[in-house]
């Protein structure tokens, strides 16, 4: 399994679980910006298993069981998140809503590597630093559209 950047905590432990019925469940604390990063989950996880997963906000998460969820603790500040894929669910915790979409990114990542079953673990990670960069030098002809812009702006949140 790749995920970059490579997660400060990964620990597997032993087995898979199929996405192709999983339904998704996004807590109160998830906004908009969350729903959106879900629904690119849940499109790419059609392309995947051919099956088109419900997305649902509930007030509260009282069973896992056949679902991924996505929950923002809503600290002030912090991109942490936790991982983890067990045998019947799929629970992603994000200290703010960065860090919430940041495990989004990585659990698209493991179906993108792994396909449809994805290995069980349990990954913790955060940014190393709070400010990351890149540099798009466009003085020597390439100037992207619009389109283009928005195409490496996904690519780099993606990563």
């Amino acid at each position: 399994m790749t995920i970059l950047p490579q997660p400060k905590k990964l620990k597997k432990t032993g087995g898979t679980i199929s996405v192709a019925n999983l339904k998704i469940v996004l807590t109160p604390k998830c906004d908009e910006r969350i729903f959106r990063a879900a629904q690119k989950l849940a499109n790419e996880m059609l392309e995947e298993t051919g099956n088109t997963p419900v997305i649902t906000k509930v007030f509260e998460v009282t069973d896992t069981q056949g679902k991924i969820v996505i929950d923002c603790l809503g600290k002030k500040s912090g991109e942490g998140y936790k991982l983890s894929a067990k045998s019947d669910s799929i629970v992603i915790t994000g200290d703010t809503l960065a860090g919430t979409f940041y495990g989004i990114q990585t659990l698209r990542q493991m179906l993108e590597t792994c396909g449809e079953d994805i290995e069980c673990c349990e990954i913790e990670d955060k940014p190393d630093m709070s400010y990351r960069g890149f540099y798009h030098d466009a003085a020597r002809g390439r100037v992207p559209n619009l389109e283009g812009a928005f195409k490496m702006i996904d690519f780099l949140a993606y990563y």
